[in-house]
């Protein structure tokens, strides 16, 4: 049996200003799970994560 997908998203994407800061990023976590983001300083981590939790308004993309 498949783990059930608990959060996922397709195509993603974030503008800030006239700047486009993600785009097209698409994510998939399943049900007990572990999963860990990881990269230098200012690549979006934190981004990302407001994305989605929706604390963030996205540019493009969905998710649930």
């Amino acid at each position: 049996m498949m783990p059930e997908t608990m959060l996922e998203t397709t195509g993603l994407s974030l503008h800030y200003g006239g700047s486009q800061i993600m785009h097209g990023i698409d994510f998939a976590a399943k049900a007990g799970e572990i999963t860990c983001i990881l990269g230098p300083n200012g690549v979006g981590k934190t981004s990302f994560l407001k994305a989605l939790a929706e604390t963030h308004l996205r540019s493009g993309g969905w998710s649930a």
